[in-house]
């Protein structure tokens, strides 16, 4: 990652609340104190929810993972 780019590793919120998750993430980075362009919300664990929600922010670019696996 370079400067530019905020890495969030996790989020925590009750799901009852419609909107939660944007709301969390927005008064977040509007109070951080960090110059990004970039935000990097990791991986969606296969949570369909939290993809749909992260692919609403139209995401200039994914990428690839990998795994290895040793013998």
């Amino acid at each position: 990652m370079d400067n530019g780019t905020i890495l969030i590793h996790f989020e925590k919120g009750d799901t009852e609340y419609a909107g939660i998750y944007q709301a969390i993430n927005q008064m977040f980075l509007e109070n951080s104190e960090t110059e990004c362009t970039f935000v990097n919300r990791m991986q969606d664990l296969d949570d369909d929810g939290l993809r749909r929600a992260k692919l609403s922010y139209r995401p200039v670019k994914f990428l690839k993972k990998f795994r290895v696996v040793l013998d």
